[in-house]
């Protein structure tokens, strides 16, 4: 029998009582609404794509006392920060 010819309900009930790691992988949409996430608001902000579109954003760090304050931020424009990474790469890593 191979992984494929059951279903993911299946897996997740097969090793429940065993001691391993097992994981579903799910759809962003999936993964945001999960308890685990939501009851943290790990997914709280959202990230506004160029075509004004927004997507669930990983806060990082997670703690909340280090977060932005804004519920939605701009993503950045692909390779506004090249310059200052090239000069960093330059110098061999350091600031």
């Amino acid at each position: 029998m191979t992984i494929r010819q059951r279903t993911a309900a299946y897996w997740l009930n097969k090793f429940a009582e065993t001691d391993t790691c097992v994981v579903r992988v799910v759809d962003l949409a999936e993964a945001a609404a999960d308890t685990h996430f939501t009851q943290r608001g790990v997914f709280d902000r959202t990230v506004r794509l160029a075509d004004g579109a927004t997507i669930p954003a990983l806060p990082v760090p997670v703690d909340r006392q280090f977060r932005s304050r804004q519920e939605t931020l701009d993503a950045p424009r692909l390779g506004a920060d090249a310059a200052s990474f090239q000069t960093y790469a330059k110098k061999g890593g350091e600031l």
